[in-house]
């Protein structure tokens, strides 16, 4: 059975928003292991985090197991998907460490014109409920996948 992998890490204060780490990681685990990738960097700009996040989860809801590039522990979006993916019961891989993941020093990648964002950088909100998260997520792709249906079905029966 192929495995299904999601990749989480930082991606705010780094140039092109750290797309060529993802990049790597995504041609190293298909490679590799031929696994089956999903890459959240593929997204488009111009979204703030609260938009991006229902998606990434919902696409890591997907995922047998979850990545983590280096420097994950620096991002509240990585953060949410790790422990997204442990209450959903997912394999959790240090990329690093596991697998020696070797790419270009992170530091590197930094845009000096931004910075890393760090957790203390914002101020914090409060701790989201994952199984709650999960849940109004599952349902919203469900009544999406309804309503579509619903909308087919009446196309077809137009004459």
């Amino acid at each position: 059975m192929n495995n299904v992998i999601y990749i989480a890490g930082p991606m705010r204060g780094l140039i092109d928003n750290g797309k060529e780490n993802f990049r790597m990681a995504e041609e190293y685990l298909k490679g590799r292991f031929g696994w089956t990738v999903i890459n959240p960097a593929v997204l488009p700009d111009g979204m703030n985090q609260e938009k991006y996040m229902p998606i990434c989860l919902a696409m890591l809801r997907e995922a047998d197991s979850i990545g983590l590039l280096p420097g994950w522990e620096n991002s509240i979006g990585a953060k949410l998907e790790l422990e997204f993916a442990r209450a959903t019961g997912k394999r959790v891989i240090d990329l690093e460490e596991e697998y020696s993941f070797a790419y270009e020093d992170m530091k590197s990648q930094k845009d000096p014109e931004v910075g890393i964002a760090h957790e203390t950088d914002k101020p914090q909100k409060a701790p989201v409920d994952v199984k709650k998260l999960a849940d109004d997520i599952a349902a919203g792709i469900e009544e999406g996948i309804n309503d579509n249906m619903a909308t087919l079905e009446m196309l077809a029966n137009m004459d």
